[in-house]
């Protein structure tokens, strides 16, 4: 009976220490504001916007990816906003956006893609292509 607790102990806490890394890596975007978002759109800047919360694993997997196409040089001049699923709901709504996960690009005004899940940097950098 002990060996088994202590199994289940080692299991927990290597479950524990594995998502440490993970949920220690946060999106490091700007904060989505409509002052901003309204500036960038009027300035006929490429606007990139993921929804995105904190505790959600499909977030924190997508993170690598959209921080390495923010770091990348053809995304130059793009300006980044982060919409915080718990509590910008009213942003989402105004977007047309009803779970987290999202990823939406805009140039000027106009929405001009929008993709779930994006996973690979090449997938960002083409999203954000059809923005420039």
């Amino acid at each position: 009976m002990f060996a088994s607790f202590k199994v289940k102990l080692a299991a927990a806490v290597l479950g524990f220490a594995m998502l440490a890394p993970v949920s220690a890596q946060a999106l490091d975007w700007p904060e989505f504001t409509r002052e901003a978002f309204q500036a960038a759109q009027a300035e006929g800047k490429t606007i990139m916007i993921a929804t995105h919360a904190d505790w959600c694993s499909t977030c924190r997997a997508m993170e690598p990816a959209l921080e390495a196409a923010r770091a990348d040089e053809f995304l130059e001049g793009v300006v980044f906003f982060k919409v915080d699923y718990d509590n910008q709901r009213d942003v989402m709504t105004e977007l047309e956006v009803f779970d987290r996960s999202w990823v939406i690009v805009y140039n000027g005004a106009d929405e001009v893609a929008r993709a779930y899940a994006v996973f690979e940097v090449q997938e960002v950098l083409d999203l954000g292509w059809l923005g420039l």
